[in-house]
């Protein structure tokens, strides 16, 4: 017979936000810290599908033809793309699911793998700034989850070794910043994830209950171990509303943005996109 501690610790998948409370019920969980990864699962980018975390491969392809044909402009010209794009809710129910889970007792924070400082000479706001800001005006906001002590706080110095990961796929940050916590959110900034996770666990949060939705199955079972290991409690949600309501790419919308990108210098989201290859067909029907 399975004890307490084996039988909670395991993952779930979630196809919607609204059976996180369900299950949080179904398993009789009373308090505990709940962990909502960024990108994918509380943030999304239906109106630039090309900036989506859905379409890396695309994307990758997309932002190395802008360095290629825009030259010494890359730089300002990707900045206008990350400043422009519109970030939501994966679910609109998202925000109420967390002040229920707050009602409840529950301690509600972000992890992310984003990069902190900033990203370019030209940014108005750190990156770790700029995500904060979204998050409050879709009506998030943890930064009342911690101490104090940890509204603005770096990382670094507790990590045994901290190890930075080479990925080129990432666009070289003007200004990189640490690790850190800022407002209820842990980021890791490109360094080790479970090594960030265990310096939390260990020396600032007081967990007896880890609850993590995310949309990587292979990232749960990673956190799943760690909490294995440290001995807390796990339920690990994966959580694929994005994946599940992914839309294809329209090949004339990105070549039409990327245009307008290069000769005008201003992002089109994709209806904007849209209306015009939809006028410029109304125009001339062999365009």
């Amino acid at each position: 017979m399975l004890n307490f501690f084996e039988k909670l610790s395991k993952i779930v998948e979630v196809k919607t936000i609204k059976d996180v409370l369900s299950i949080i019920k179904e398993y009789n969980i009373k308090e505990g810290l709940v962990v909502w990864d960024i990108d994918l699962t509380l943030l999304d980018v239906p109106d630039d599908k090309i900036t989506s975390d859905l379409n890396k491969e695309e994307r990758f392809k997309f932002m190395t033809e802008i360095k290629e044909e825009a030259g010494n402009n890359a730089d300002d010209l990707i900045e206008i793309i990350y400043e422009q794009k519109k970030d939501k809710l994966v679910e609109p129910e998202i925000t109420e699911t967390i002040k229920e889970l707050e009602n409840l007792g529950f301690k509600n924070v972000a992890f992310t793998v984003r990069r902190t400082g900033l990203p370019s000479k030209k940014a108005k706001k750190s990156a770790e700034d700029a995500l904060i800001g979204i998050l409050k005006n879709l009506g998030i906001d943890f930064s009342q989850s911690l101490n104090p002590e940890f509204a603005d706080y770096d990382l670094t110095n507790l990590l045994n070794e901290p190890k930075v990961i080479n990925d080129p796929n990432l666009r070289p940050y003007f200004k990189p910043g640490p690790p850190k916590i800022k407002s209820g959110i842990i980021f890791t900034a490109n360094h080790y994830r479970d090594d960030v996770l265990k310096a939390v666990l260990n020396k600032i949060i007081d967990c007896n209950f880890f609850i993590l939705i995310d949309d990587n199955s292979k990232y749960l079972n990673s956190v799943k171990e760690v909490c294995d290991n440290l001995k807390i409690p796990f339920m690990g949600l994966h959580y694929t509303a994005a994946k599940n309501n992914q839309q294809e790419l329209n090949k004339e919308i990105v070549k039409l943005q990327k245009k307008t990108l290069l000769e005008e210098k201003r992002w089109l989201s994709d209806l904007e996109a849209s209306k015009i290859l939809e006028e410029e067909q109304n125009k001339n029907p062999s365009f």
